[in-house]
């Protein structure tokens, strides 16, 4: 077993020894043999990916001197393909795959295949011998397979090899059948929407369908149940791609949804978030902030032409006096939720944000809960949360609540609700927000106002906050998502080297360091 998984890391190695390839789909790419009831399917651009690693320095990193220096304790043959992929049998020019196929009966069983092209069938089946002499080599129809364990399988023909996994037990011979019997008329790669995703010319490529799910008696039983024809599951496509630049992390979606399947989901949100927060939210002192546009009005539209969902929901909110409609007409359903470095040195300040549409209304809902004893009074228009209320509030997100009496407020200002756990930052929000001058700008604003999700991390600054995040290499992520596309991006703290090679960096510290409190603890005993 472990020369088995020895293998498999060998094959993930290969990702960073390769050579530049000329055309997207070559002859021999191992996309040729993917079956079309393939699920998800990640494509790899070895060349770009070696380049961009250099795969020379990470032969310098101590993690993989030091796994080399294991491996040659069992196999000095194999130490010279791990410097050397290219002496695998592997063909190097060619992409790689991860294929998925989720079973349409039961979507939570999933076989993987992780497939390369070979360049030399004689070469990969001594390297195999090399790797474990005990492999049990089964004969199929124009390729042979051996099984790892009871959730692995490797299979190989003249052309191609693929790497088979599981997350349950099942036939994995029949599995790898289903490869090498794919011919290029009945390959994924056939498909017109796999073409284009491929000659996008990406580091990373994903391309996700609903295909699989569409006859799941599971799914089709959910949609029924929200009246969704299930057919709406049929066609829907996610493609998603991931670059590494000098000194970041780009990504993208792209979303092609069926409209029987958004006309309603599409209600459950806005286009953007109209509601401008940016004068709560600093530019300096800034931890994270995230904003969504929830539409209520729609969701209230779409429960109400579903009575039955509309009355089980209601019923709930009856033992209140409410419905959801009321809630509906109540809140706006923008909402922020944004942390920020305390007044305190090592302390954080946070607030939680929805606006709101209905003064009158909104008090019927302060009222109840005063007389439910989930809030009180505590100034005009400020409310002190119960211990629950400030633990689900706050604490939950690992906001410090600053209160010398351990509770966090409710104050209502410029018709939007805030919860704070900080007085400082109280005081800040009753004085109409911070200065202009200290106010979130530029990007910030755009993320948090212009878009359904909006998101930002001050990756640098929070590392204040978790020694955890003490070793990673990102500065700031941001991101945002629309209805039809999303986009992502990580900054480094170095903006003078790839962010792939960078992340290498990154893996040999994190090594080194568990690798140090390991021996410490050694010692210690």
């Amino acid at each position: 077993m472990k020369k088995f998984l020895i293998l498999s890391a060998f094959f993930g190695l290969v990702l960073f020894s390769s050579c530049k390839k000329d055309t997207p789909m070559a002859a021999g790419d191992g996309i040729t043999i993917i079956p079309e009831t393939t699920g998800m399917l990640m494509t790899f651009d070895m060349g770009s990916l070696m380049e961009k690693a250099d795969f020379e320095y990470v032969k310098t990193l101590d993690f993989y001197k030091d796994m080399l220096k294991e491996v040659s304790s069992d196999n000095q043959k194999l130490v010279s393909i791990l410097e050397d992929p290219s002496k695998s049998g592997i063909d190097t020019e060619q992409n790689m795959y991860v294929s998925l196929k989720f079973d349409p009966e039961g979507s939570e069983q999933v076989f993987g295949g992780v497939v390369f092209s070979l360049a030399d069938r004689s070469a990969f089946e001594a390297m195999l011998a090399e790797t474990d002499a005990q492999l049990d080599i089964q004969n199929g129809d124009g390729y042979q397979y051996a099984i790892g364990d009871s959730k692995t399988i490797v299979g190989w023909s003249d052309q191609f090899v693929v790497v088979g996994f599981s997350n349950t037990y099942m036939e994995l011979a029949q599995e790898m059948e289903a490869y090498f019997k794919t011919t290029p008329e009945t390959s994924i790669a056939n498909q017109s929407d796999i073409k284009s995703n491929l000659e996008t010319g990406h580091d990373i490529s994903m391309w996700l369908t609903t295909n699989p799910f569409a006859d799941n008696p599971s799914a089709q039983f959910a949609l029924s149940m929200a009246e969704i024809d299930p057919e709406a599951l049929r066609d829907n496509y996610i493609r998603s791609y991931v670059d590494f630049e000098n000194g970041k992390i780009t990504g993208t979606s792209d979303l092609d949804l069926q409209k029987a399947l958004t006309k309603d989901l599409g209600k459950f949100f806005d286009d953007k978030v109209d509601t401008d927060y940016t004068a709560y939210v600093p530019q300096d002192d800034l931890l994270f902030a995230i904003t969504v546009a929830i539409d209520m009005t729609g969701i209230d539209e779409v429960l109400t032409a579903r009575p039955q969902s509309k009355q089980f929901l209601d019923y709930s909110l009856q033992q209140y006096g409410l419905s959801f409609t009321d809630i509906a007409n109540t809140f706006g359903g923008d909402i922020l939720i944004a942390g920020t470095k305390g007044e305190v040195q090592g302390t954080t300040a946070g607030i939680v944000a929805i606006n709101i549409n209905d003064d009158d209304k909104l008090m019927d809902f302060i009222n109840m809960a005063i007389e439910n004893r989930a809030l009180e009074a505590d100034g005009d228009n400020v409310y002190k949360l119960t211990p629950f209320l400030t633990r689900s509030s706050m604490k939950e997100m690992d906001m410090d609540v600053n209160f010398p009496d351990g509770s966090a407020r409710l104050i209502i200002e410029n018709d939007i609700i805030f919860v704070t756990g900080d007085p400082t930052t109280m005081a800040m929000i009753q004085d109409g927000g911070y200065s202009r001058g200290d106010r979130a700008s530029g990007e910030i604003k755009s993320l948090l106002s212009d878009h359904v999700y909006g998101t930002y991390f001050a990756m640098k600054a929070m590392r204040e906050f978790d020694p955890e995040m003490e070793n990673m290499p990102f500065s700031i992520m941001e991101g945002f998502m629309d209805s039809e596309t999303g986009e992502f991006t990580f900054e480094m703290e170095d903006d003078s080297q790839n962010a792939l090679r960078l992340l290498m960096e990154t893996a040999n510290e994190e090594y080194l360091k568990e690798k140090q409190e390991a021996m410490s603890d050694g010692e210690a005993m």
